[in-house]
Formats: structure tokens, C-alpha cells, sequence
């Protein structure tokens, strides 16, 4: 299991660009989207998002929440569409990932937009290639949904549901528990199971905090969906 490994939301770095939008009342969009070539567009269907703010990270649209658009090289979301209404100066967190069915294979980028007055405003977007197959869960919080698990207190197995005898597991001191920017985070690679995973299996992760913060320990299990979309996203870990 690999050690600690900083990331931005996806399991990789990826070039950061701080764009500055005008946002009340509408749309936020990307176009034209690029891959990395700076030429090709990514199909609408193997587009991704997930969005927030930053200073509300548990409260974001993806591509399968009301007011979100895909279409080949073109990203839009709708700021009103978030539960709590945003200000002018606050920072929109966008991740955008691509499948690549039309390319060499995923490729993503996050991009940062201050929120200003005004109306919509639109950007172009350069994607970057992506490595492969890794889960990232982040932040991890106890039932009550506010309390976070202290990376020293989290161990976990993971398997694949149809080879539940093939476990990797981790904590902080052999690696997959680790302090991210957002929080503690589980990563698995797909490289640690002596099967590999393909897509369209389940991944299943059996979570425990000791709970020295919290009433006492608390165990959960996620069971994760694999697709290009879940292989490198790093998710954001709700309250069970």
C-alpha cells in the first residue's frame, strides 16, 4: 500500500487554474474542453463533473444533479442549483474528468472560478492525462456526520465483491490512511489486489474509526460501483 500522496480531488495532480467568473444568477461553463492535445474534444457522454464551494465541500452537483449540462467539449452548471446560495467572493471548486473513448484514455483537471456579481461567464478547459486506477475516499466522518476520523484511528479492508478472499488492507502505518487537504482519506490502486479489478465490478471497503474523538468505535461499510468515472475519483465520504 502506498504512502501518503497529495492530491486534489482526483487520484493525481493535475494542473490547477484559479479562473475568475461572474456568477449570480446563472451558469458556470467550460467550452471549449479540450484533452490535452489542446485540439480534441471529449464526447459529451464521457464527460464528468463534480462541483462546490469551497467552503462548503459536502454540498456539490455532478453530472447527474439537476442543473448540470454535458455536450462534446462543452461543461455547464447551474450555481443556483446548490442547497445553500453562494456570495460573491467565494471560490468554485470544478472537477472535470473525460473518459477518453475517443482519445488514448481518461484525462481531468480541476479548475477554480472566483464568484463575482453579474452574469454567466464562460472559460476553456485543457484537460490532463490521468494514472490509473485508483479510489480515493475523503474526508471520513463518524454517523453523526460531523465528526472526523482521526487518520491515527481509521484501518479499513477493501475487496472486490466477487473475490472477497482477496483483501488489501490499510491503516496510517502501512499505508492507504493518510491526512489530505480536505481531510482523512482511504486510497486503493488496483495494482494492490492480486486480481485486477475491471470496471462494471463492485469495490466493497470495510471502514473503522476507534473513536478517540467520538462516543466510541464505528464501523462502516461503502460499496463503490466501478467506472472510469469511480476508478479516479476522489469522493467525498457522506455520513452513513
Amino acid at each position: 500500500m502506498k504512502g501518503i500522496w497529495f492530491v486534489v480531488l482526483i487520484g493525481m495532480l493535475v494542473p490547477t487554474s484559479v479562473l475568475r467568473a461572474q456568477a449570480p444568477p446563472h451558469s458556470v461553463i467550460f467550452s471549449p474542453v479540450y484533452f490535452s492535445d489542446g485540439a480534441t474534444h471529449p464526447l459529451g457522454a464521457d464527460l464528468h463533473f463534480d462541483a462546490y464551494v469551497s467552503v462548503r465541500p459536502d454540498e456539490h452537483l455532478d453530472e447527474i444533479s439537476p442543473g448540470g449540462l454535458l455536450a462534446d467539449g462543452y461543461v455547464q452548471l447551474e450555481c443556483a442549483s446548490f442547497p445553500t446560495q453562494w456570495s460573491p467572493g467565494e471560490t468554485l471548486v470544478v472537477y472535470i474528468i473525460a473518459d477518453g473513448s475517443n482519445w488514448y484514455g481518461p484525462e481531468g483537471g480541476e479548475f477554480r472560478v472566483e464568484l463575482t456579481s453579474g452574469g454567466a461567464q464562460t472559460f476553456p478547459a485543457t484537460l490532463a492525462p490521468m494514472p490509473e486506477q485508483t479510489v480515493i475516499l475523503v474526508p471520513l466522518h463518524y454517523g453523526d456526520g460531523l465528526t472526523p476520523m482521526l487518520v491515527r484511528d481509521v484501518y479499513f479492508t477493501a475487496y472486490i465483491s466477487i473475490r472477497p478472499g482477496e483483501i488489501v488492507a490499510g491503516d496510517a502505518i502501512n499505508g492507504g490512511v493518510f491526512e489530505h487537504p480536505y481531510g482523512t482519506a482511504i486510497r486503493v490502486d488496483r495494482e494492490e489486489f492480486p486480481t485486477t479489478w475491471t470496471m462494471a465490478e463492485e469495490l466493497v471497503l470495510d471502514i473503522t474509526g476507534d473513536g478517540s474523538n467520538y462516543t466510541g468505535p464505528e464501523a462502516i461499510e461503502i460499496r463503490i460501483h466501478l467506472t472510469p468515472y469511480t476508478l479516479y475519483w476522489a469522493r467525498r465520504l457522506p455520513a452513513p
